[in-house]
């Protein structure tokens, strides 16, 4: 009878002592996550309306600011599939609402953004062609890098718009 007490007992004490671990680590990585920055970053197609006539289509790259930290972010940049950038380290100002290096603060956003016409021939200048999926990204002053998900793009179609 002894022996089946100090088994459960045993038992009670590795169930507690692993329930505490668990919480700790949890505890752990939730006070590591406030600490991190948290920039969403998302690529889209749209247009702006200059009063009544409506521009051309654009490729826009957003970024938002959903942490708690001032993060400011050095440039945007398109991935492409074989792993180089297309870069615009200092968009014009008709290219992007902000200059960078941009100090992002929570709960903001900033946009920058290309013609899909002059992004396909750009490509198709440097190689590509048909369709393939970019990635975008935005970068901090500390080397962190912010990534969108894969978004599809036919140059064949947009470098004859």
């Amino acid at each position: 009878m002894e022996d089946i007490l100090t088994m459960y007992v045993a038992v009670y004490g590795a169930i507690l002592s692993t329930i505490l671990a668990i919480l700790e680590v949890y505890r752990f990585r939730a006070e590591q996550r406030e600490r991190e920055p948290r920039i969403r970053v998302e690529i889209a197609r749209g247009f702006m309306r200059q009063g009544d006539a409506v521009g051309p289509d654009l490729i826009f790259l957003d970024a938002a600011n959903a942490g708690d930290k001032n993060v400011t972010l050095s440039f945007p940049a398109l991935l492409l599939p074989d792993g180089k950038y297309l870069m615009t380290p200092i968009p014009r100002g008709d290219e992007s609402d902000v200059t960078f290096p941009y100090e992002l603060l929570p709960g903001r956003s900033c946009s920058t953004w290309r013609e899909a016409g002059n992004l396909a021939r750009s490509l198709r200048k440097n190689g590509y062609s048909g369709r393939i999926e970019i990635v975008g990204e935005y970068r901090d002053a500390v080397g962190n890098s912010y990534k969108s998900k894969p978004f599809n793009f036919d140059i064949d179609y947009w470098s004859k718009n």
